[in-house]
């Protein structure tokens, strides 16, 4: 089964999916809408998703708080579409090792840029550990 046949209702209630299941599995409170930004982009394909990443670096990435809860966000998604396809949905193989290979990429980049900033690198642990 396709994704699309997975969610019959369509992207909207594919990121609303996405949106649950990151809520229900991850106890820190999500501020942005970075979930639902990368699984509409999802719905689109890899390269809405690449640029959806593209995108976020470019507008939000000085901010650490932003940019943490968005690194979280990408890994969250890379388990979502593990639940995915654990349920039956193809295709979801690519997504899934995209996004966990993105994270640590990210994760990487986080820690450049916030390198000489102690409170940047004390929230990002306190949010990913």
């Amino acid at each position: 089964m396709t994704i699309k046949q997975f969610f019959k209702g369509g992207i909207f209630a594919y990121a609303n999916s996405a949106e649950n299941f990151v809520r229900c599995n991850y106890p820190q409170q999500m501020h942005y809408t970075f979930v639902s930004d990368l699984a509409i982009a999802d719905w689109f394909g890899m390269k809405e998703v690449k640029q959806t990443i593209k995108q976020v670096l470019s507008e939000w990435g000085t901010d650490y708080e932003a940019l943490t809860e968005f690194i979280v966000s990408v890994n969250w998604m890379a388990w979502f579409h593990d639940a995915l396809s654990s349920n039956g949905v193809e295709g979801r193989e690519e997504f899934i090792k995209f996004y966990s290979e993105e994270y640590y990429r990210l994760r990487d980049e986080f820690y450049k840029r916030f390198k000489d900033n102690e409170e940047a690198k004390k929230h990002f642990f306190e949010m990913t550990d």
